[in-house]
């Protein structure tokens, strides 16, 4: 439950203060602030708030539409939360997401894991700008023409439950012995078996693997590829 303040201008007050605090474009941006709440600019300069810091219904109806999460109740009375619903800001990273300049189907798990690894760089690439995206290189051509041996791709660690037939997915595979690999990944006609399935069609890359899916110590989803000439 959020604190009740006394007046609907004074709660509005406190949803700027929420955007100023939480959402990295509206920090110190009053611009962008006064965008997400659907007001003019200058609102807040206005003499709307001298009086009796009552807000317009056209006020209410224009933070409504822009900001839907936004409890127009809460707004109008001080009665329930600020929002009706859970408010999430993805950040998007300034410089992009982290390239390491290794191979998946090298040392890419113990890298990942060790917490000193710094990137060699970013890799600023919209639609792949996202938390939890990462870039690193493949080698050997099983996947090509789609992804050739050289080329960086763009990964996200999943959980093995989340898998979806059908798709694209780097998997490090095994206890002992560590098999990483990429490929296209369906059900297997096998309880707890997934089949893994090369993109090239060479003889010498096969039709398909059957793997235990108890077997998988780690799943990332292929989000993208950057070609290498």
């Amino acid at each position: 439950m959020v604190k009740k303040t006394s007046t609907p201008y004074d709660r509005l007050l406190q949803l700027r203060e929420w955007l100023q605090e939480n959402d990295p474009k509206c920090k110190n941006n009053e611009s962008e602030i006064l965008r997400r709440l659907g007001l003019g600019t200058g609102y807040f300069g206005t003499s709307e708030k001298q009086e009796n810091k009552s807000l317009r219904e056209s006020t209410y109806k224009k933070i409504g539409e822009a900001w839907p999460q936004v409890n127009l109740d809460w707004l109008k009375s001080g009665k329930g939360d600020m929002f009706t619903e859970p408010v999430i800001i993805e950040e998007e990273p300034i410089n992009g997401v982290p390239y390491y300049d290794v191979d998946f189907l090298g040392g890419f798990n113990e890298m990942v894991n060790d917490q000193t690894t710094i990137p060699a760089y970013f890799i600023n690439f919209q639609p792949y700008n996202k938390k939890g995206n990462m870039w690193c290189n493949i080698t050997g051509d099983s996947m090509s023409p789609r992804i050739n041996s050289g080329d960086k791709i763009c990964i996200r660690e999943i959980n093995k439950e989340d898998i979806i037939y059908g798709e694209i997915y780097a998997l490090v595979i095994g206890e002992t012995e560590i098999m990483r690999t990429v490929k296209w990944v369906t059900r297997s006609p096998e309880k707890g078996m997934l089949r893994l399935i090369p993109e090239n069609k060479d003889p010498r890359y096969g039709d398909y693997q059957d793997i235990s899916i108890s077997d998988v110590r780690a799943v990332f989803k292929v989000i993208g590829a950057i070609r290498s000439f």
